[in-house]
């Protein structure tokens, strides 16, 4: 049988094919639909406008070839139809954050902190949708952080790895022991000014000196010296007295732009570059020995945060006073044992005036005498044991101290003191409390706090007369407990009380109980007990001694909760921590 000629056997389609290779010249392979020929064709038979590129096979006619073709290319075309739609909405939505990709840091934070920050978002919630500007934040934040993140670099012994130290926390510092390492992170701040610690050296067994640990752990730096030219900038600098850093290892930092010094113990090199180098130190907290050396810097009238962790002998404080007399902008000052030095010092001499101060933290009521500092708004006092002898009753004569911006008073005893000053403290919010000599003494200074309205015990040592907190904190004193209940009973402005370390029984709220059941509609309400407490908290975890009649305890403090709550008084909450025990028990839920 002949085989019949190619162009009789497609008759009138020829002509289509013609028209076609006439309006498509060079295709050379069928892979898509000719969209300009399509609409003048029948819709269902869509393969008769296929080109066939090769010749049919034996048995198989023109329409029958074509439709094969037709119908293998329709997934082609479409996969290249639908990637070609993706390719293009990806540029659209990346488009704009070309730029910003370009100019931010965001690119060399590595995967593992990136899956961090986003992870934050789902913490609480696993089902919670992914939201673009929920995305589009955490890159911000991871921009603007990573040079924070990296910057922040600890230097520690070589033998780090083998001491505990790794299990306590030390933040976002990259921890570095060795000198690739170090070289790393100073490769990720890129150019950043380090936030450095260094770290101490361990001391052996039978010594106090460790000369090997100390020089191997400072080689870490001279050796990182040996591959950069340039010097590193530190901004931040935290150390103790141990490693003792000399010139030669220091050669590698510059402290130009080193706004907060961290120096425990004696360092006169590192001290001598502060002093050649530094202009703007915002933060310092070092020595007494040291502040002979930093006197004479220029940045004292810039300097925001003071603290001089041990005592001052008598050179020593009328340095720290001379370079008070140049604080302008402090805001903090932190000064330790030693203060009453202060009172041996010419009493003509010039009063300091610190006006910028706003926290100030002293273990001496003596430095109230020369200094004025009326605008503080957080003031912590440490009463030292002995202060009696080493002050004299004299020096410290009872007179009022006016503080009308003060919010936070905590005063920490050892003794009581009848010479106590008295203090003027309108706006005072939260008071922290803490006595260690016995029931009968902390009573007494309990009292001279807050005289009893049933009693006459008012003595010149009064330390607040009339004055109200809104949160009273009393912590690891001893204390009978229906005295207790008396003075919180009278404290008409008290809404939130919390008990550290004190032991608490059944019997205060027994006592409370008792106050409770005398209240009727005739009285008025601030004889009703606690008449404003919103949240009562008994923090006993350090405490030493097991509680007896736990159940009873409980018991007696439902019921007196569920008598507050008839009486329309509820409380926001009741908690007790036991002993040894990490979870609090609640009571405030189930009434």
């Amino acid at each position: 049988m002949s085989q019949i000629p190619r162009s009789t056997s497609r008759g009138s389609n020829g002509e289509n094919e013609a028209e076609n290779k006439a309006s498509s010249p060079g295709l050379k392979e069928v892979t898509h639909i000719n969209n300009a020929t399509s609409s003048s064709l029948p819709l269902e038979f869509p393969w008769r406008q296929t080109q066939l590129p090769f010749a049919p096979a034996p048995g198989l006619s023109d329409e029958k070839a074509a439709k094969r073709v037709w119908c293998q290319s329709q997934p082609k075309a479409s996969d290249q139809i639908s990637a070609e739609l993706d390719e293009n909405v990806r540029i659209m939505q990346v488009g704009p954050f070309i730029t910003r990709a370009a100019i931010g840091s965001v690119h060399r934070v590595p995967a593992e902190v990136l899956g961090l920050i986003f992870m934050i978002h789902v913490w609480e919630n696993d089902n919670s949708p992914w939201l673009p500007a929920h995305v589009s934040r955490a890159w911000r934040a991871a921009a603007l952080m990573t040079k924070h993140l990296w910057a922040c670099i600890f230097i520690a012994p070589p033998n780090w790895s083998n001491l505990a130290s790794p299990r306590h926390s030390l933040g976002s510092r990259e921890i570095c022991f060795q000198l690739g390492q170090f070289m790393r992170a100073l490769k990720r701040a890129n150019g950043a000014p380090l936030d450095l610690k260094i770290g101490p050296t361990p001391m052996r067994r039978h010594s106090y000196r460790d000369p090997n640990g100390s020089h191997e752990l400072v080689s870490l730096v001279e050796l990182a010296q040996g591959e950069q030219s340039a010097k590193v900038y530190v901004q931040a600098l935290e150390m103790k007295s141990r490693p003792v850093l000399d010139r030669r290892y220091l050669e590698c930092f510059t402290f130009y732009n080193l706004e907060v010094l961290r120096v425990y113990g004696s360092q006169p090199d590192v001290m001598e570059k502060v002093v050649a180098e530094t202009r703007h130190v915002l933060k310092l907290n070092v020595s007494a020995t040291s502040m002979h050396m930093l006197k004479n810097c220029v940045w004292w009238e810039t300097l925001e945060d003071l603290s001089i962790p041990d005592s001052l002998d008598f050179e020593e404080a009328k340095v720290v006073r001379s370079v008070l007399l140049r604080c302008k902008a402090l805001k903090t000052l932190s000064l330790n044992n030693g203060m009453h030095i202060w009172d041996l010092l010419d009493n003509k001499s010039k009063i300091i005036r610190l006006r910028s101060l706003k926290s100030l933290k002293l273990h001496s009521f003596s430095i109230f005498l020369p200094a004025e500092c009326p605008n503080i708004t957080h003031l912590e006092l440490h009463m030292p044991t002995g202060a009696r002898d080493l002050t004299g009753a004299s020096i410290l004569a009872p007179h009022s101290i006016r503080l009308p911006y003060l919010t936070e008073l905590k005063i920490i005893t050892p003794y009581y003191e009848d010479t106590l000053c008295v203090f003027e403290v309108p706006a005072l919010h939260r008071l922290v409390l803490q006595g260690m000599r016995g029931k009968v003494v902390d009573a007494n200074l309990i009292q001279n706090i807050w005289p009893r309205s049933t009693s006459s015990f008012l003595t010149s040592g009064t330390l607040m007369g009339g004055i109200e907190p809104h949160v009273f904190e009393l912590r690891y004193t001893e204390i009978d407990e229906e005295l207790l209940v008396h003075i919180l009973m009278e404290r008409p402005l008290l809404e939130e009380f919390s008990a550290v370390g004190i032991t608490i029984t059944r019997l205060f709220f027994d006592v409370a109980m008792s106050f409770q059941q005398r209240v009727d509609e005739k009285k008025p309400a601030s004889l009703v007990c606690f008449p404003m407490m919103k949240s009562l908290i008994f923090d006993n975890y350090s405490h030493a001694s097991k509680p007896t009649g736990r159940g009873e305890q409980e018991d007696r403090a439902k019921a007196w909760l569920k008598a507050r709550t008839d009486a329309g008084m509820p409380l926001e909450r009741l908690a007790i921590r036991y002993p040894g025990e990490e979870e609090w028990i609640e009571f405030a839920d189930g009434i």
